[in-house]
């Protein structure tokens, strides 16, 4: 008759219970194997079975030192999942390890269930980390064969140090709900605070963020091993230990025989168990045994009694490992590791010291937070309840205005009625004498506009004749001249530089004059021609600094060239050959002067035409001031001192919205001044900032520098370096040692030559 008697695997973690587990699941004799069902995995995965199909990985697997397996860890909960999706519940994963007030919350229901599902499938075999302090509970209502797999507790805690998953579980279970008296004193004392809610994802994250120090990891994980040993020696079936079971061949086929007598299991093998056992020294002994008989005066004032030690003492002490390190010759390699543990305890000290700290002073920020948050929103509470105040008082006073505009209104109306049919003809001849002159500003207006575009007409044939020029310098400067007559033109170029300076200076000034007298007609078309002759002196001067650059560049690189040159024929033969370019140079420079003469008589034409142009828009000056007087009429008539209350009331009415707008302005400019602050802060996130504004928003990007000027933000020079330099590469390539030491304005005018020299070439 088949035996459906389900067997439990209890223990803590990292004592080789996946290896057990794996034992049961391989063998040919038909069992089915439930690995860890209460991880909170499965709590987690009860509304999508998907969950259960995590994979270690190979890395995992190796670090953790899990056997390898052909499915995966939860593959028989997924194949059950169906039966067991409402039944687990959160409370009974970690919270039930000592115990609960119910069946339910102790997990029978989900165990059973677990149990029956498995019937149709083999024999149950449930293997579990987290049940070692309830295996009387879950006996008394299952029944069952009950197995407790069991290690030496200073092997098992250093194997908890693989991943810090192990230690935080384990404050879960020192939290919980039932955990008896002496457990709760202990992390009292420790001062390890307990997670005030109960969801487990937090309970997990609130303890990594609390690290523990070494003494204090071991002093939990002792006094569990210890009451867990304690509570299997008197309730589990048989007790297996691994580190026996590694070293002792006689050991396995006796936990074999004891498995087939009493629990009725075969097919399973021991053969390949092996756990890693390590050698100690006094140093070891030194850190462990201390922490030891700490908990061991513990448990004896909450109870315990010095027989239930000793005892315990025995069992440990039965199977404790064989330590082999000095005789195999691996005292070395042992001292070696030893020291390392000490490094590990000693850093596990200052990181729970440092992290303590840190916690401490994070809070302490979000305490202060909260206070800032609280003073803020009471201040915001305040801010607005003066703006309702002083919407209402608007309000009010906007209907008052209204009423008192009505009343003037009709009054006005009143007095136009009263009005006689004369002055009325009178206003209407002066309204259409106002049209007929703003009929005459609109053809002056169009006139003007012709002879705008007159003027760009120029200014397009004068950058022609400055491309063409500039083409012909260009050709000149790429020209090579023979030493002594290239620093002669060089000071020839020097004044000719010095003169146009000049001539800028005085454009500059004539452009001042021109911006004064902005309110007359002619402003416009003088600013034009202001404009093309800035653009024309600052185009002359870049021509002249280039060629400058260009010669002082070929004159070094010919220095250069002659100082590394021993031949003396070669260098002969260059002289002869500068020679002949300088008399071709000298060719092309009086082409190119006569070119200028002609470039200056054009421009004397340009003159002329210029002063034709002011004596017209002379003429429409001396038109505005008639309209300028008949306005002057208009302002004294009657009429306009009637209306006076009404424009009296609509200005009123315009400095109240404009006082609104300044009161909602104010927080946006000191919301936008802090941020804009905080962007200054950090050099490379304005410097981001910046490029993207100058791409996409320049608009909006001139705006937000002037107010950061104005308001003094703007205190990290870099900033404005960045954008300069941002700019000035988008202008200009600054690869050309020529050019590094171009201004921005002189780059832009590179630029434009360049732009326009490639179309001329395009064009023919």
């Amino acid at each position: 008759m088949k035996n459906n008697n389900p067997i439990f695997i209890h223990s803590l973690f990292r004592t080789g219970s996946t290896y057990l587990f794996n034992v049961f699941r391989r063998s040919d004799v038909g069992y089915w194997c439930y690995q860890e069902p209460t991880h909170e995995i499965a709590f987690f995965s009860k509304d999508d079975s998907s969950i259960l199909q995590v994979d270690h990985g190979e890395e995992k697997v190796t670090m953790l030192r899990h056997p390898a397996m052909n499915k995966g860890y939860f593959q028989e909960l997924m194949d059950t999942w169906p039966h067991w999706q409402h039944v687990i519940k959160e409370e009974m994963i970690y919270n039930s390890y000592f115990g609960a007030s119910s069946h339910e919350a102790l997990g029978i229901p989900y165990w059973r269930v677990l149990i029956e599902a498995a019937a149709a499938r083999g024999r149950p075999v449930l293997q579990e980390c987290r049940t070692s302090n309830r295996i009387a509970s879950i006996k008394q209502a299952l029944g069952g064969f009950h197995i407790y797999l069991w290690r030496n507790p200073w092997d098992q805690w250093w194997s908890y140090k693989v991943a810090s998953y192990f230690e935080h579980a384990e404050l879960l279970i020192a939290h919980s709900e039932y955990s008896p008296t002496v457990v709760k004193t202990l992390c009292a004392e420790l001062g390890i605070e307990a997670y005030p809610q109960g969801d487990i994802a937090g309970e997990f994250a609130f303890y990594a963020a609390r690290p523990l120090t070494s003494e204090q990891s071991y002093l939990i994980f002792y006094l569990l091993w210890v009451l867990a040993l304690k509570h299997a020696n008197d309730n589990a079936d048989v007790m297996i230990n691994i580190d026996r079971l590694s070293d002792s061949a006689s050991y396995r086929e006796e936990v074999l025989q004891t498995l087939q007598n009493v629990a009725d299991v075969s097919g399973i093998s021991l053969a390949d168990c092996r756990v890693p056992q390590t050698d100690y020294l006094q140093r070891d002994e030194q850190f462990f045994l201390p922490l030891e008989s700490r908990i061991h005066e513990l448990l004896l004032s909450h109870g315990w009694s010095s027989v239930e030690l000793a005892q315990l003492a025995v069992v440990r002490n039965e199977f404790a490992p064989v330590r082999t390190a000095a005789a195999s010759g691996l005292s070395a390699v042992t001292e070696q590791a030893s020291r390392a543990r000490e490094l590990v305890i000693r850093f596990e000290t200052e990181l729970a010291h440092q992290s303590k700290v840190l916690s401490n002073t994070l809070a302490e920020q979000r305490e202060l937070s909260s206070h800032n948050e609280a003073v803020w929103a009471a201040e915001r509470g305040q801010l607005l309840n003066s703006l309702e105040q002083l919407q209402h008082q608007l309000n009010q006073l906007s209907e008052q205005h209204q009423s008192e505009l009505r009343q003037l209104s009709e009054q006005c109306q009143y007095q136009l009625n009263q009005l006689s049919e004369q002055h009325q003809q009178q206003l209407a001849e002066r309204c259409n004498d106002l049209e007929h002159a703003l009929q005459q500003l609109q053809a002056v207006n169009l006139q003007l506009e012709q002879w705008q575009l007159r003027h760009q007409q120029l200014e397009a044939q004068v950058r022609h004749i400055e491309l063409s020029e500039a083409k012909q310098k260009a050709l000149v400067a790429a020209k090579g001249t023979e030493l002594e007559k290239l620093e002669h033109k060089n000071h020839l170029l020097q004044q000719q530089l010095t003169e146009a300076l000049v001539q800028q200076g005085v454009a500059i000034a004539q452009k001042c004059l021109i911006e004064e007298q902005k309110q007359s007609l002619e402003t416009q078309l003088l600013s034009s021609e202001q404009a093309r002759l800035t653009i024309a002196a600052a185009s002359h001067q870049f021509e002249l600094q280039l060629v400058a650059q260009t010669k002082e560049y070929e004159l070094t690189q010919l220095r250069h060239k002659v100082a590394r040159d021993d031949d003396l024929q070669v260098a002969e033969k260059t002289s002869r050959q500068q020679q002949d370019d300088v008399r071709q140079l000298k060719q092309e420079l009086e082409a190119v002067q006569h070119a200028n003469h002609y470039h200056f008589a054009e421009w004397q034409a340009v003159a002329a035409e210029l002063a034709g142009m002011h004596a017209t828009n002379h003429y429409h000056w001396q038109l505005a001031e008639r309209l300028q007087q008949h306005n002057r009429e208009l302002l004294s008539s009657w009429s306009w001192r009637i209306t006076a209350p009404l424009r009296w009331v609509s200005d009123l009415l315009g400095r109240i919205s404009h006082f609104c707008v300044a009161v909602i302005k104010w927080p946006l400019v000191l919301v936008l001044k802090k941020l804009m602050a905080t962007v200054l802060a950090s050099p490379e996130r304005a410097a981001r900032v910046n490029r993207w504004l100058m791409k996409d928003c320049p608009f909006v990007y001139r705006h937000l520098k002037q107010f950061a000027l104005h308001r003094n933000l703007m205190r990290n020079p870099q900033v404005i370096i960045s954008d300069l330099q941002t700019e000035g590469d988008r202008l200009i390539n600054l690869g050309d040692p020529r050019l590094a030491n171009l201004s921005p304005q002189a780059g832009a005018i590179y630029q434009a030559l360049q732009k326009a020299i490639k179309q001329n070439k395009e064009e023919q």
